[in-house]
């Protein structure tokens, strides 16, 4: 079995309905993409790719990149996927540990190759304007064990370096399967309004058309969704706090009937506002991580409802396991198995050894590195496990005093506590006597980025400038 075969039975079942839309206006249906990939796997065969090897690709999202992806996952080889802002240290690591046979990149992905050592040492680059053969050849297709190495994807680094993921060619198929079953892939014929890669994957194996939006996307992208015809208007839409936010601001998305949230803590205010907007769609709240997802998903509005009914600012409540997981909740961190849970980092035994655990019978458990309560029944988040637990609760008091989630604790090396955050000079008297444990306060503003994660140079803030408030 190999995971592009699902591809293959959609384009062979509908070969006109359009595959993939880009924000340049480029539509492709699975016939033309599947045809592209059989190009492109021509391509790479002459360029030296075979069963087992690996190819670097840096590519904006695009039916090029699609098609190439298909064609090395065909082959029995594996993608080494990179977004060209991810740190250079770690990604380095990986790719010298992959040695991969082939580096294809478009433009930005070229100046980035020039800048990584690993990269400029790969022998053979091709720019992804130029992977296409000439010669039309048809999409052949490797049988492929479940262990087979797919894709080596990165997590996002919101707990420390991005770290590189091996994503077996079982893991795309069971996946496939959880999102549809847990998410209700198919439910919906229309196209999926999505910024993550594992949706358009998923999309291309149950036939469903992809809107791409670029990770640079801009807001005249977003306000284009609007105007495409009405067979290309969105009808689900997968994505992160962030992109829902600008969404909000941004798009009407009149035929939405459902919407996939994960990847980052938000708001009850903000799914409050999606409910408004959209008072008949159904909403889903998804929680997981890079190395496995989905774990855990609940109905939006009743994991927005029972979080405010705590009196929480943030939506805490995540849901139950989905029926492919197992999992064991340790007293400072949730520990998961299951088809679609990633085994191995690439190139990182330290990482393996903190993060990964075999059992008697061979399966694999993963750290999820979260504190996991269950209260009716139900999972709650109460924070990371490498952040003190009382941190956590003063951090969701604060939230609630502020109005806001724009603010964190922060500990110096010699012990002091710090609160850093927008808002505080006039709150500052009822924060200091509230919470008594709380050094200094520091007035800054805090940003939060496309993945919906506070940002800010802490360094820099204690250092140079932000207002001081005594604690």
């Amino acid at each position: 079995m190999n995971c592009v075969d699902l591809f293959v039975q959609q384009a062979k079942r509908k070969p006109n309905t359009v595959a993939l839309w880009s924000p340049d206006g480029t539509r492709m249906t699975f016939e033309e993409l599947l045809a592209m990939a059989g190009r492109t796997q021509r391509a790479l065969r002459d360029a030296g790719v075979k069963p087992g090897s690996s190819v670097l690709v840096v590519e904006l999202p695009g039916p090029r990149l699609y098609a190439i992806v298909l064609a090395v996952f065909a082959m029995g080889a594996t993608v080494i996927a990179v977004e060209p802002w991810l740190p250079v240290g770690e990604v380095d690591r990986v790719i010298r540990f992959m040695r991969p046979t082939l580096f294809i990149g478009g433009a930005l992905g070229m100046a980035w190759g020039a800048r990584v050592p690993a990269v400029r040492a790969i022998s053979r680059w091709k720019a992804s304007s130029r992977v296409l053969s000439a010669r039309g050849a048809p999409l052949s297709i490797e049988d492929t064990s479940p262990e087979t190495p797919a894709l080596v994807a990165f997590t996002s680094g919101t707990t420390g370096q991005p770290k590189g993921v091996v994503r077996p060619q079982g893991y795309l198929i069971h996946q496939h399967d959880i999102y549809t079953r847990s998410l209700g892939l198919t439910h919906h014929e229309g196209p999926d309004l999505c910024i993550f890669a594992n949706f358009v994957l998923a999309n291309l194996a149950s036939g469903r058309p992809s809107l791409l939006v670029s990770p640079r996307w801009s807001f005249k992208q977003l306000r284009a969704i609007d105007d495409l015809p009405d067979e290309l208007q969105p009808r689900t839409l997968s994505c992160g706090p962030a992109f829902l936010a600008q969404i909000l601001r941004n798009a009407r998305l009149d035929k939405l009937a459902s919407v996939h949230v994960g990847g980052a803590l938000s708001d009850v205010s903000l799914w409050e506002n999606a409910f408004d907007k959209w008072p008949d769609t159904h909403f889903l709240h998804v929680y997981g991580s890079s190395e496995a997802e989905p774990v855990a998903v609940l109905d939006a509005r009743k994991a927005v409802a029972v979080s405010r009914a705590r009196g929480f600012h943030q939506v805490l409540c995540v849901g139950k396991p989905v029926d492919a997981i197992r999992s064991r909740l340790e007293p400072n961190s949730l520990w998961v198995t299951g088809p679609h849970v990633c085994r191995w980092y690439v190139g990182n035994d330290r990482e393996n050894l903190v993060h990964k655990r075999v059992d008697e019978h061979g399966n694999v458990w993963h750290d999820m590195g979260d504190r996991i309560e269950v209260r009716d029944d139900l999972w709650w988040y109460a924070g990371r496990a490498s952040q003190p637990a009382e941190d956590f609760s003063w951090e969701q008091s604060v939230y609630h005093e502020l109005g806001h989630s724009r603010a964190f604790i922060h500990r110096t090396n010699p012990g002091s506590v710090y609160l850093v955050g927008e808002g505080l000079r006039q709150n500052a008297e009822r924060i200091k006597q509230q919470y008594r444990g709380i050094d200094r306060l520091i007035c800054c503003p805090i940003y939060r980025d496309r993945r919906h994660r506070a940002r800010i140079d802490r360094r820099t803030t204690l250092r140079k400038g932000a207002p001081w408030l005594p604690g």
